[in-house]
């Protein structure tokens, strides 16, 4: 039986995917006021609490080796976060069970605050859930 009997319809590569392509140029990041040109923080716009995240971001969290602030907070790679430092391997979460996932994407964090849940399959259903295990991003 072909995917297309099943319900798959597969885009035609000649008229779709350019369709998708240009919507997704459309799409852009939400803006953020507080970045300058080089995404870093405006300390004339920023206040304090945010200035020491910026710090814990740049320096003592390693999040920018990876979340690289000139590149829209990605940097286009895949890296293992060994994320099972974080749940009991083989725990159930709303029929969700933890597994090691080995290399994912670098997500971009532009926007970040306003699309919960966090990671690439959404197993932190908030971002202090993340914070709360760790201070770095790197594994």
């Amino acid at each position: 039986m072909s995917a297309q009997r099943k319900g798959m319809n597969r885009p035609d590569r000649v008229d779709h995917v350019p369709m998708m392509a240009q919507m997704q140029n459309i799409i852009d990041f939400p803006p953020a006021p507080k970045l300058d040109a080089f995404k870093r923080l405006d300390p004339a716009k920023a206040n304090p609490t945010e200035l020491a995240g910026e710090k814990i971001f740049m320096s003592k969290g390693r999040c920018a080796e990876c979340h690289i602030p000139q590149e829209s907070f990605l940097d286009h790679q895949m890296h293992d976060l060994k994320l099972e430092r974080f749940y009991r391997v083989g725990q159930t979460v709303n029929d969700f069970v933890f597994m090691p996932d080995g290399p994912i994407k670098t997500l971009t964090l532009r926007g970040i605050k306003d699309s919960p849940p966090y990671l690439h399959d959404g197993r932190l259903p908030s971002w202090p859930t993340r914070w709360s295990s760790s201070t770095s991003c790197s594994a």
